[in-house]
């Protein structure tokens, strides 16, 4: 799921995750 997401908000994938 972070694979796309990383690219856009790598410094906001924590928040995701």
């Amino acid at each position: 799921m972070i694979s796309g997401l990383s690219v856009l908000s790598s410094q906001d994938h924590r928040s995701i995750s």
